[in-house]
């Protein structure tokens, strides 16, 4: 904790815009001009690469529009593998100015990029099964209108798109699934631990298994329109239903490491709600609403997705630059250096109290709790096993028996079992 959290706020800010930008790329929406050109700048996020003007240099077939993006993480992995023999030559040539990249950092930098654009790779990649009726009564691909769906050439490309979806989708989910799964017992193994900084790093020790859930919902996110290709009510249902979900989830484990970061992911799980919500008005439909984009509804909506936008915008750009100021330049550490003095203080004044007590005082102590209470008490025992590197043998022999204890994932190389009802005397005890 003391070497990271002071990194986790800016890496959850990067990640929170990426996200912001590949949330909005793919939905079925006729935004208006102001949030419209917002979500269109978007596109280059998603690997869309008709912002690119690639077509005026190759000819736009199928294949071509459906295979480029893919080829983007494709190079990119490339070129990160490529890295690791050139770094072995700089560093013979100058050791003191630069030195080799080792295996688990360029499995951390290849997870990182998997992570942060997944929902792109993800839309990218069955983006050739978005296929919605046209004006012509034909079903089209959403971002290739001259293709017709499941003819010759869209036919074609199926094993090539089944290839994609096992690799760029269901491999990149199960390996990360796998990772966190195995991540208890290998995670004291430096190695393991710097390869896999990217997907726990920024996330506290009860909720290790955070990214897991991250990487679901945007994979939910990214099949919106092939689970529902016409229908924008049903995406505009799917998509709220989906954010809702996640808000509540967030709320419920408070995930991160850093309490504004936690602040902030609420912030846009909220604005990305309301921004849809609002933005439904625009929506793409088969039947006319009498709801015109231009309109003085459709401009006061504007105005408001726009606010909601400027609102999170500035929020992430707020954020860095108090964590830059705390960090660069000390702004408030006096303040802080004294607060939490003066909760170590408090802190050992309450272990003092609780130290002598026997088991049957700290039932009665414990079965006074309330809920808080008890996650507070958890909250402490994690810190201490965390940073104290607190071992198994300092539980009373005793305790190790109790039918009600709970197994802790390995933190540190240390797997720690403890019972709830000594938790509190456990904390105060190291």
């Amino acid at each position: 904790n003391r070497e990271e959290k002071r990194s986790v706020l800016r890496s959850v800010v990067l990640g929170l815009a990426l996200s912001f930008l590949q949330t909005f790329g793919f939905l079925n929406f006729k935004w208006p001009a102001g949030a419209g050109s917002v979500f269109r700048a978007s596109s280059g996020v998603l690997l869309d690469l008709k912002q690119l003007q690639v077509s005026c240099a190759v000819a736009e077939t199928t294949a071509s529009a459906y295979l480029m993006p893919l080829m983007i993480p494709v190079l990119v992995v490339i070129f990160t593998l490529g890295w690791y023999p050139v770094s072995r030559a700089i560093e013979r040539l100058n050791p003191a100015f630069f030195h080799k990249f080792r295996v688990p950092a360029l499995v951390n930098a290849l997870g990182l990029l998997s992570v942060a654009f997944f929902i792109s790779v993800v839309s990218a990649t069955v983006s050739i099964l978005d296929c919605y009726e046209s004006p012509n009564r034909e079903k089209t691909v959403r971002s290739q209108p001259f293709t017709v769906c499941w003819q010759s050439t869209h036919v074609n490309l199926m094993p090539v798109t089944t290839i994609a979806i096992l690799i760029f989708v269901v491999g990149i989910l199960s390996a990360l699934c796998i990772t966190a799964w195995k991540a208890p017992k290998l995670y004291s193994n430096p190695s393991f631990q710097d390869a896999t900084q990217f997907l726990f790093r920024k996330y506290h020790a009860r909720s290790w298994w955070f990214g897991i859930a991250q990487l679901i919902r945007s994979t939910l996110l990214a099949m919106v329109t092939i689970v529902s290709p016409n229908d924008a009510y049903a995406q505009f249902l799917m998509m709220v239903l989906i954010l809702i979900a996640s808000l509540s989830l967030h709320i419920m484990f408070s995930p991160y490491k850093s309490a504004l970061a936690n602040a902030l992911e609420c912030l846009q799980l909220a604005v990305l709600i309301t921004v849809i919500i609002l933005g439904s008005w625009f929506m793409n439909t088969s039947t006319s609403t009498g709801r015109e984009v231009e309109s003085g509804t459709g401009d006061a909506l504007n105005v408001l997705m726009l606010l909601c936008i400027t609102v999170n915008v500035l929020a992430l750009v707020c954020s860095v630059a108090w964590s830059l100021a705390v960090d660069k330049l000390g702004f408030g550490s006096a303040r802080r250096a004294a607060q939490m003095g003066q909760l170590a203080q408090e802190w050992q004044a309450c272990c003092a109290k609780v130290a002598p007590m026997d088991p049957a005082q700290m039932q009665s102590l414990v079965d006074l709790a309330s809920w808080r209470d008890i996650a507070a008490i958890k909250e402490v025992v994690a810190l201490v096993g965390l940073e104290v590197q607190y071992a198994d043998e300092a539980l009373p022999p005793s305790s190790t028996s109790s039918a009600s204890i709970k197994r802790l994932p390995s933190i540190n190389g240390l797997t720690v079992e403890r019972p709830v009802k000594v938790e509190a005397r456990v904390a105060c005890a190291v």
